[in-house]
């Protein structure tokens, strides 16, 4: 399984698209948000909210199933989730921005 970490922002939907274009079902995409409203991701039938602090998510429910790790914007949060990151796990860091 290819996991995606993403905040609520504009590209996640075209994201999501190309990837499932590419390896459809095979991807999971979680979203870290205070909100279970986003305010940028249509795709919400699409995507997992886990909340936007290392103090209260479950980190091994992000490594399940997981051989591919895709950080879509390197934040504190995903840093502190890499810090942790099982071995057997694959990393791509996807840098966006203008």
């Amino acid at each position: 399984m290819i996991i995606h970490l993403f905040e609520d922002q504009k590209f996640v939907d075209p994201t999501i698209d190309n990837f499932e274009n590419i390896s459809k079902g095979e991807n999971r995409y979680i979203i870290f948000s205070n909100s279970r409203l986003l305010k940028y991701v249509n795709k919400v039938n699409q995507v997992e909210i886990l909340p936007n602090s290392w103090r209260k998510i479950n980190i091994d429910l992000i490594f399940s199933d997981c051989k591919l790790l895709i950080i879509h914007y390197l934040s504190p949060l995903k840093l502190y989730i890499l810090k942790n990151l099982p071995k057997h796990i694959t990393v791509v860091w996807s840098v966006w921005g203008g």
